[in-house]
């Protein structure tokens, strides 16, 4: 029966093709300096019709515009390509 679903499946489908997207990736990452805290924070930057920042160290942990920690993280980012310039 399984064998079926495949050969169905693949009779359904036109032009097949692989598309690659090089898609180039920005992390925001620092040290802290207190103990008790991890010693290395990372967040990727996504922008796709909006700003989201993504832990590195836990995906499930997304921050959005509208939280707290957000405006801390744009503020850092904003003030290294500042200084970056």
């Amino acid at each position: 029966m399984q064998n079926k679903i495949k050969m169905d499946f693949k009779h359904q489908i036109s032009d097949l093709k692989i598309t690659t997207i090089i898609q180039t990736r920005t992390y925001l990452h620092w040290f802290n300096t207190e103990k008790g805290r991890d010693a290395h924070e990372c967040y990727e930057r996504i922008e796709s019709g909006y700003i989201r920042y993504v832990n590195k160290n836990n995906p499930s942990m997304v921050i959005i515009q509208g939280d707290r920690f957000f405006k801390d993280l744009e503020e850092m980012y904003q003030s290294v390509l500042v200084n970056e310039r």
